[in-house]
Formats: C-alpha cells, sequence, structure tokens
C-alpha cells in the first residue's frame, strides 16, 4: 500500500484532468491467495508472493484506501501462467470480483453520507477538505520545480475537489476497469492446435484436431450441470463436464459465466432507456429482447453497466507462431551415443536448458532443405514432429532418399539456397547423406542435442532416439513465440540471432 500513498503525493503536483476528457485508469493489483499451479515460479496467487496486495491479510487496507482516494478506479489479478489449471485462475478472478462489488458499496454508502468511518476518512483525503485547502496548496506550492502563485495551486486543488465528488455522486461506477489477466496454458507437446482454436477452427484451418490428454473422454455439458448454480462447486462440475474439443478460451469463458456472471453482464446503463443503447435509435421492428422496456421515470436504484473488462493473454497467442532453428556443425560418438552440435543453445532457450525438467522441448531435425527426417517408416512409432503425419508424407514422400538429393544440390554451383555452405562442408555432407540414406531406420541410435555455449549443460536433448544427421542439416526447436527471444542471454558474448518472417 506504500505505492498508493506515493501515486497521491504525484498526482497532487500533477495538473487536473481535463474536462471531459479521459480519466485516468489507475488501479491496484490484489494477490487473491488463491494457491499454486504446478510450476512454483509462474504462479503468482500463493499465499507468499512478490505481486500484488495479499487480499486475506489486507483486505481492510484495500477498501480504505478505496473510500480515501476516489482517483483509484481499477483492479488487476493475475494468477499465473502455465502450468495453472483454468478452474485455479477462475477462483482468483471470483475472489476478487468479489472484493470489487464490497468497494463499490463501500464507496456508495460512503458518498450517501452514511458510509460510517470509511466515508469520514474519504472526505479527509487528497486535500478534498475545503478547511484545509489553503494549507495543502501552500505544501505542494513548495515542492513544484517550478514557481507558481498559491492562488494557481489553490485553483488546481479546488478543481480536482470538484473532480472526486463527481466520481463519488450516487449512481455512478467506481470501478471503471477490471484486468483479469492472462495465463491461459499452452500445449507445448505436440502441433495439434484443437485446444487453441477448437476441433471446428482447427478444421477449417486444415489442422490437426486431436483432443487432449486432458480433455479425452469428456462428454458435452449435461442439462443438470447448465442449469446448476454458481460457485467453486458449479465451475468444478462444469470443468468436468466440458465439452471435449472446444477450444481454451471456450472452456474459460465457460467456467467464468458459471462462476461470475454478473462479470458479462450487458444491456445494463445507468438510466434505462427504450431503445437501442448503442445509437439511440428505437426499433420499429420486431422487438430485442436484449432492449429493455421504455420507462416512464428511472429507476430509483438503476443497475451500473459493468467496468471494463480487461485480459492479458500473451504466451497462448504466440507460442505456436514460431519454431527456432540451427545449423548442425558437426557430430561425432562418445560415450556410446551420437553428439550433435548447433547453433541452438541455453543462450535463446534459457528455460529448456537450465529448467529441463519444467520446460523440456521437441528437438526435430530436418535436412539442409528443411524437410523433416522421419525417424522410422512405421508412423506408430515416429515421434513427435512439427507438422501432422499424412501432411508429412504428402511433403516428403520419399524419406531418406530426399535427403541424398537435397545434399546433391547443395554442392552444385547453379543451386540456389537460403543458406549455402561451404564447398567443403558441401562436399562432406554430400557423402553423409548418401551414407545417412542407406542406412534406413536401423541408424537410429540416443543421440545428445547440445549448444554452442561453453557449459556442458548447454543440451536440449539427452539419449534421445534420433534419425541420422550430418553437418549441413537443422536443428528444429517449435513453439518457440513466447518467452523466448525476449529472453536471450548474452552469455559467451554471442548475439541474438535473425527473426524471419515468412
Amino acid at each position: 500500500m506504500q505505492e498508493v500513498e506515493r501515486v497521491a503525493a504525484l498526482l497532487r503536483e500533477l495538473p487536473p484532468e481535463p474536462a471531459g476528457g479521459p480519466e485516468r485508469i489507475i488501479g491496484l493489483r490484489i494477490n487473491p491467495q488463491v494457491g499454486e499451479g504446478r510450476i512454483a515460479a509462474l504462479s503468482t496467487a500463493g499465499r507468499v508472493s512478490k505481486f500484488g496486495v495479499p487480499l486475506g491479510e489486507a483486505r481492510s487496507e484495500v477498501l480504505t484506501a478505496f473510500a480515501r482516494h476516489p482517483w483509484l478506479n481499477a483492479l488487476h489479478l493475475h494468477v499465473g501462467s502455465q502450468g495453472v489449471p483454468l478452474e485455479l485462475t477462475v477462483e482468483g478472478v471470483a475472489r476478487v470480483w468479489e472484493l470489487a462489488q464490497e468497494i463499490e458499496a463501500t464507496c456508495s454508502s460512503g458518498s450517501s453520507g452514511s458510509g460510517g468511518s470509511l466515508s469520514s476518512s474519504a472526505n479527509n483525503a487528497d486535500g478534498a477538505g475545503s478547511s484545509s485547502l489553503q494549507e495543502d496548496a501552500a505544501d505542494v506550492a513548495d515542492g513544484l520545480p517550478s514557481v507558481q502563485s498559491l492562488s494557481e495551486v489553490a485553483v488546481g486543488q479546488q478543481q480536482r475537489q470538484q473532480q472526486q465528488q463527481q466520481r463519488q455522486q450516487p449512481g455512478r461506477r467506481r470501478l471503471l476497469a477490471f484486468d483479469i489477466g492472462g495465463g491461459l496454458p499452452v500445449q507445448y507437446g505436440s502441433d495439434d492446435l484443437g485446444w487453441l482454436l477448437g476441433a471446428d477452427g482447427a478444421a477449417r484451418e486444415g489442422l490437426a484436431t486431436v483432443v487432449a490428454e486432458a480433455q479425452g473422454g469428456q462428454k458435452p455439458v449435461s442439462e443438470a450441470a447448465s442449469a446448476g448454480g454458481t460457485g467453486a462447486a458449479a465451475v468444478a462440475a462444469a470443468a468436468g463436464e466440458m465439452e471435449a474439443g472446444c477450444s481454451v478460451f471456450e472452456r474459460y469463458v465457460t467456467l467464468l459465466r458459471r462462476r461470475l456472471p454478473d462479470l458479462f453482464a450487458s444491456g445494463q446503463s445507468v438510466c434505462c432507456r427504450a431503445g437501442n443503447a448503442s445509437n439511440g435509435a428505437v426499433d420499429d421492428g420486431e422487438a430485442d429482447v436484449n432492449t429493455p422496456p421504455p420507462l416512464l421515470q428511472p429507476p430509483l436504484l438503476p443497475p451500473l453497466p459493468p467496468p471494463q473488462l480487461v485480459t492479458e493473454f500473451g504466451r497462448c497467442l504466440v507460442a505456436k507462431s514460431a519454431f527456432a532453428a540451427g545449423r548442425v556443425e558437426y557430430v561425432k560418438e562418445c560415450g556410446g551415443r551420437r553428439v550433435v552440435v548447433s547453433g541452438l543453445g541455453g543462450d535463446l532457450l534459457v528455460r529448456a536448458v537450465y529448467l529441463p525438467d519444467t520446460w523440456p522441448v521437441r528437438v526435430e531435425l530436418c535436412g539442409p532443405m528443411g524437410h523433416l527426417k522421419h525417424p522410422h517408416a512405421d508412423p506408430a512409432a515416429a515421434a513427435p514432429c512439427s507438422l501432422p503425419q499424412q501432411q508429412q508424407l504428402q511433403q516428403n514422400p520419399q524419406g531418406d532418399a530426399h535427403e541424398q538429393a537435397e545434399r546433391s544440390a547443395l554442392s552444385t554451383p547453379s543451386s540456389t539456397t537460403a543458406l549455402p555452405l561451404p564447398s567443403s562442408t558441401a562436399a562432406a555432407t554430400t557423402a553423409a547423406g548418401e551414407a545417412d540414406a542407406d542406412a534406413g531406420p536401423s541408424a537410429m541410435a540416443p543421440t545428445d542435442v547440445v549448444g554452442p555455449l561453453c557449459f556442458q549443460g548447454d543440451r536440449l536433448a539427452e539419449a534421445v532416439s534420433l534419425p541420422p544427421v550430418a553437418p549441413g542439416d537443422w536443428v528444429v526447436v517449435p513453439d518457440v513465440g513466447a518467452y523466448c527471444l525476449s529472453m536471450y542471454s548474452r552469455y559467451n558474448s554471442r548475439c541474438s540471432p535473425p527473426v524471419l518472417g515468412f
């Protein structure tokens, strides 16, 4: 809460907001303290957290702050990202939403003069008391870097007082924004996008529609569940009966609607009017069920519109949008394993290298022209790849035989490739490719895929069965669109890689 007083001091030094202009959105981040997910380092709503005001210990302080400072008009929370179940996220939103309703009730009662101790403290906050206006203006003038007259500062304080009184009028929502954070998880284990787009959306895009294991075997929402009440128990029931193949966004919205139906309230306004609420026009045709009936007088206690709902989805939107690729520099046999060295390592894939148990990555091998190396002729035995199996076979029906042609093309001066190899490397690559093509599936071997950094732990895969590989091939890591390049490390003075859009 120290930051609240710091902001209050800053606002006293700023000029008042222009009349009729947009209002500043200033809020508090709240820790709902609902617990941690699977990855503690990414869970921000545990009992002990560096983020937010702890709701359990500081609820009364938060209510007092909103009563004292009319410029506070928003709440924010974030339960965590990756490894946090949706049910836990929804419960965090619910707890802070309950706080929001309490703030509305407290500030509304305070503005009407029946708010008890909280309303009396609000009347003397931020220099709003007229008896101390000149003293507050003098204090502010002493701290201003530029010279201003006492009367100018007093006028500014008076304007702020008027704005604060307007914000405390009955019938006006106190909270203008409610930020529920992000944190929707990403499925890194495959390239199926059914979890993100839903089964129908993935089918329209021609992508795989395999339902995630977490949703496998689930039935559509039953009539009993859809007719059930709200609360954590209802959310758990809805989660257990969620329709298989729906997107993560659909799941999230369904759980939020079940737990917090008022969060998505629509068709509400401070004064109900006849006609279309968006443009004020009266519909002469069929009546809209969402349009309130005409009223001779506005209700004494009209419903307030919900605050602006803000989300912060990031990882789930961009994680699948990029892959990282590094040329194979050399291959060696060591201790009964094949060791593949490429330009991909712990400088770019920081979490995968330093926390491999928490952030394992899929490692794929491609030929010099980018065709996926098939680990085995049997699709059931194939390792995860960056393309659906059918699409792989369509693009590379010849398998390893196509790799030999690619390597031959690399050694031909007239060939055009995006990243041509030196002639000596290309010749060695061609020879290795011919040998690999003849080796077939029997050449699958335990393989370590390592990076260029100067420490032994710079490893992307350990003892993974992979097909033959040679200098000039590509090591590919999918799903690096989030928390990868932005975390790049300058270890060994290596510059970050180029980013190519396509």
